[in-house]
């Protein structure tokens, strides 16, 4: 069954119907004839490997991801003196191995704040760098 270039492959497929809501997705699997088959494609299944360690890898920074989005800001107004409606954190390369910027009072004593973005918006994301 050829397809006319630019036409969607998936908008066609027999079976678009059947596809579960949030449960799976549409893929191209590669054939051994070098040619590509469409697939339904099951989302986070503990049987899959690779969604298995996605999930693992999820739940480790998204612990990063609150403390970048909720915590950091408040913490370089108390602790490091910045202020109140900064739109930046940013230290000196001189104090790379400071102690002082560790984020221990976020239970990330293993972590240090060097750069921090706190401009939210529909362009700009809060970021930081740890």
């Amino acid at each position: 069954n050829s397809k006319t270039e630019g036409e969607d492959p998936i908008a066609s497929h027999p079976h678009r119907q059947k596809l579960q809501k949030r449960g799976s997705v549409y893929i191209l699997q590669h054939q051994e004839s070098s040619t590509y088959q469409v697939c339904e494609r099951h989302l986070l299944l503990q049987s899959n490997e690779e969604d298995r360690l996605l999930m693992q890898d999820l739940a480790y920074y998204s612990r990063y991801a609150q403390i970048i989005y909720k915590r950091v800001q408040p913490l370089t107004v108390e602790e490091f003196g910045l202020e109140d409606n900064a739109t930046h954190f940013t230290r000196g390369s001189d104090t790379l191995f400071e102690s002082r910027y560790r984020l221990s009072s976020l239970d990330c004593e293993h972590a240090m704040l060097s750069y921090a973005c706190f401009l939210n918006g529909i362009v700009s994301t809060p970021y930081a760098i740890l």
